[in-house]
């Protein structure tokens, strides 16, 4: 992980690695709201924001739940997900995504009210860019795809 925080890292942004060598990144707001995203599946695992129930502020309100002891290669539950279908394959199920995500570029501004970072990886002839954002208030993601094909396609539902 040292790589990454050394190319990526800044105030409000650290990268980590989970118990079973999953990387992982954390975005934190100045109002100290949370959240948690494995790297290689675009996954978010955690989202704390500051809440006015609490006495401290804050709240876990997504989390997930690990996969049973007995099969390691299983994903966690919960969380909100990047899945990518084939939509023109009458056999293609909604599944999480398969292919690997790097991280492509974090928010290089100095505010830390907001802070973005950039997943990235390459399926067939379409780029895949997943952005995750935290707000104070809030969290966004989004979905860029960019088809390098010969031919259009629009057979792909995404959902995150």
């Amino acid at each position: 992980m040292k790589t990454l925080d050394q190319k990526f890292g800044r105030k409000g942004i650290k990268f980590s690695e989970s118990g079973n060598d999953v990387p992982l990144v954390e975005l934190t707001v100045r109002n100290g709201s949370s959240h948690r995203l494995r790297i290689p599946d675009g996954l978010v695992n955690s989202y704390k924001p500051e809440v006015n129930w609490k006495d401290d502020g804050f709240e876990e309100v997504l989390y997930t739940l690990p996969a049973a002891v007995s099969d390691s290669s299983a994903n966690p539950k919960g969380g909100i997900g990047l899945v990518i279908n084939d939509v023109s394959d009458p056999a293609s199920k909604l599944s999480p995504f398969s292919t690997q995500l790097t991280v492509k570029d974090v928010d290089d501004s100095d505010a830390i009210d907001a802070q973005q970072v950039e997943l990235s990886c390459t399926s067939g002839n379409l780029d895949i860019t997943y952005v995750v954002s935290l707000y104070p208030e809030s969290m966004a993601t989004a979905v860029l795809l960019n088809n390098n094909g010969p031919q259009a396609c629009f057979s792909y539902q995404c959902n995150a």
